[in-house]
């Protein structure tokens, strides 16, 4: 019985030692890949193991931000009612991924909307200006 525990303990130690050997992802690269890293000096280049993967996975993060500026504007002749429409959109987004360990770098978008209209029917005329916009920073510490 002594046998069968210090095999089992053996073999599960073997098993835990070749897995932290195995590389991150099962990937073989082709040989026109190898080719490829060889032209810019990086054949030597090899997948990490599972065993240091284990100890940087989760030390980084995400960080994003996003927003939305939105003009709208319509003239109309109270005699005619010819009349004029438009409208202006813009989004922006940004995200941040770290792998590593954080480090203080902070997402950032900026995002704009202007709108300008000019009606002018006979006698009547009229003109629009507007803008929307906004800006945000993420801080990822």
């Amino acid at each position: 019985m002594l046998r069968f525990f210090a095999g089992l303990a053996f073999t599960s130690l073997f098993a835990v030692t070749l897995l932290a050997e195995e590389p991150a992802r099962a990937y073989r690269l082709t040989p026109k890949a190898e080719a490829t890293l060889g032209q810019f000096g990086l054949s030597d280049l090899a997948p990490i193991t599972q065993g240091k993967a284990r100890h940087v996975r989760g030390l980084g993060g995400v960080a994003a931000t996003n927003g939305l500026s939105l003009v709208v504007g319509a003239i109309v002749d109270p005699d005619t009612s010819s009349s004029i429409f438009g409208i202006d959109a813009n989004s922006a987004i940004s995200l941040l991924e770290i792998c590593g360990p954080v480090a203080e770098t902070d997402p950032f978008h900026q995002q704009e909307s202007t709108l300008t209209l000019d009606l002018e029917v006979g006698s009547f005329s009229a003109a629009l200006l507007g803008g929307a916009g906004g800006a945000a920073q993420a801080l990822f510490r």
